[in-house]
């Protein structure tokens, strides 16, 4: 148990990592030519897995033990852990941009203005268009998950049953989207908890690395639909389990490997005027968006971890602001 666990924590730390990576890629904003260009699209779609992986897993964790007799514990443990830090997130996020946008010379040449707000207003940005901070997006739909997919757990408990539903699911992306992705998590979490904290042979290993790599390549020059891409996404994310079975280790993370949910909501808040910056000072050249690529998340990952170091000093801001995530 205690190897899987270190297991879920490693790979969700190399995720994060790679979350901050995918949001310095410059296509869109740079242009891009030549090797460098087909070095940012490659890391775009590898990038592109991170999501699905991280719905599949909170799946799993949610259903691992589940019961209705549980489930009123669950919503209590998930509006502390899910809940609270997303409201807390998308308000830190506003007040930063609302800091930032009422500095003169920020304003004067921005071509992006603050709007007016009233009282419906911002908490309709706060709750759900969480337009200061876009990361969140991802808690939106975890608590639509969370308080809604349970009342189909009837459905769930038959194995042929739930697995016809998340056909359904990913086919037609009835629900939310990534839905699919989070009942078959929540599917393993049921009925195959061994098979999914086994250990998996070198064959296994070596079988769904070259499929990763094979579709992988095959986006890079395919445009797929959104409702087959989920599938897709989906064997992905199963292939990416059983590779890092290389994590699934006795030796526990460090303190800065376990704080990926605070890398994932404060990232973009230091990200964003890191990249601004390279891209005055150093212009639409192919120099500008290699130092971008590289410095910029770099610089931005050390300064979380040290922001990290400072918040865990006060164990119950710490605890608030990660729902209990990550040893204070």
């Amino acid at each position: 148990m205690n190897r899987f666990r270190n297991k879920i924590s490693y790979l969700s730390f190399c995720m994060a990592i790679m979350i901050v990576f995918r949001h310095s890629i410059g296509l869109g904003v740079y242009s891009l030519h030549g090797t460098l260009y087909w070095i940012e699209k490659s890391l775009s779609e590898v990038t592109d897995l991170i999501v699905p992986i991280f719905f599949m897993i909170s799946g799993y964790l949610f259903y691992q033990n589940f019961d209705y007799g549980k489930l009123k514990s669950k919503w209590i443990g998930r509006f502390k852990s899910v809940v609270i830090p997303y409201l807390i997130w998308n308000i830190v996020g506003f007040v930063f941009i609302y800091s930032i946008f009422s500095i003169p010379f920020v304003s004067a040449h921005s071509s992006s203005k603050i709007p007016s707000y009233t009282s419906l207003s911002f908490i309709a940005d706060v709750w759900y268009n969480n337009m200061y901070n876009g990361p969140t997006w991802f808690l939106k739909n975890l608590i639509y998950y969370i308080y809604i997919i349970p009342f189909l757990y009837p459905i769930f408990k038959n194995k042929s049953g739930y697995i016809l539903l998340i056909v359904c699911m990913l086919s037609g992306n009835i629900l939310v989207q990534y839905a699919g992705i989070y009942m078959f998590g929540a599917y393993m979490g049921i009925h195959c908890r061994d098979l999914i904290q086994k250990r998996y042979s070198e064959l296994l290993h070596c079988l769904s690395a070259l499929y990763l790599l094979s579709t992988i390549i095959g986006g890079l020059f395919c445009q797929i639909p959104f409702d087959y891409l989920l599938v897709l996404r989906l064997t992905q994310a199963i292939c990416i389990l059983i590779i890092a079975d290389c994590f699934a280790i006795e030796s526990e993370p460090k303190w800065w490997m376990t704080i990926s949910f605070f890398i994932y909501f404060t990232h973009d808040i230091i990200l964003e005027p890191i990249e601004k910056i390279f891209f005055i000072a150093l212009g639409d050249t192919t120099a500008g968006a290699i130092i971008d690529l590289i410095f910029a998340p770099l610089l931005t990952l050390l300064s979380v971890i040290l922001i990290a170091k400072i918040f865990r000093l006060n164990k119950p801001l710490w605890n608030i602001l990660t729902g209990n995530r990550g040893a204070a």
